[in-house]
């Protein structure tokens, strides 16, 4: 949900990004912009607002072709990119299977992973702060009503994304035990 008010991923047309400061404030009713983010959320469900880690890992997600193009094509594709417990559990066994998968929320119990694959900077490069949500504070916590419609409309990606929290962790006593067989400070 970091993108909340990031408009080239949210593409919301009914929502006027240049001036998101007129809809906060004590004069003004934040409301009317949550109703919009909500009624962007689900215009857009299919690729970019519903489950979309699930969907990228499981396969099904045709970002690259646009619906026209398939179309055109004649293949026979799901528009609603609408998924299941299937499509959750192959993006699980997907993910269980890299070797490295850095929790940026945990970064620093995650990041000795990238020293056990020959990868030895680990230092972020940047925090991915700026822009309208920083500037006028933002958090999807200011809009409850928002954040009840995007926790239900993410219920794999938010399971999904517990699953990787821990399958990153098994990678680390993995390779701690690496390390410490070959002798390699950690």
């Amino acid at each position: 949900f970091s993108d909340l008010v990031y408009q080239g991923t949210w593409q919301c047309a009914n929502i006027r990004y240049g001036h998101l400061s007129s809809y906060i404030g004590p004069n003004h009713n934040v409301t009317v912009l949550e109703n919009a983010f909500i009624e962007c959320a689900q215009r857009r469900h299919a690729k970019f607002t519903s489950n979309v880690y699930s969907k990228v890992f499981s396969g099904v997600w045709p970002y690259a072709n646009p619906d026209h193009r398939l179309r055109e094509k004649g293949v026979d594709f799901n528009p609603n990119i609408t998924i299941t417990a299937i499509h959750y559990e192959l993006a699980r066994m997907i993910l269980n299977e890299f070797d490295v998968l850095l929790v940026l929320d945990t970064w620093e119990d995650t990041k000795l992973q990238l020293k056990c694959n020959a990868i030895h900077n680990d230092t972020l490069p940047r925090d991915n702060k700026g822009g309208a949500a920083t500037r006028l504070d933002l958090k999807l916590d200011d809009f409850p009503k928002l954040k009840e419609v995007l926790i239900q409309m993410n219920q794999y990606d938010l399971q999904l994304y517990e699953d990787v929290k821990q399958y990153a962790l098994r990678n680390v006593e993995r390779c701690k035990k690496v390390m410490q067989a070959n002798g390699v400070m950690m």
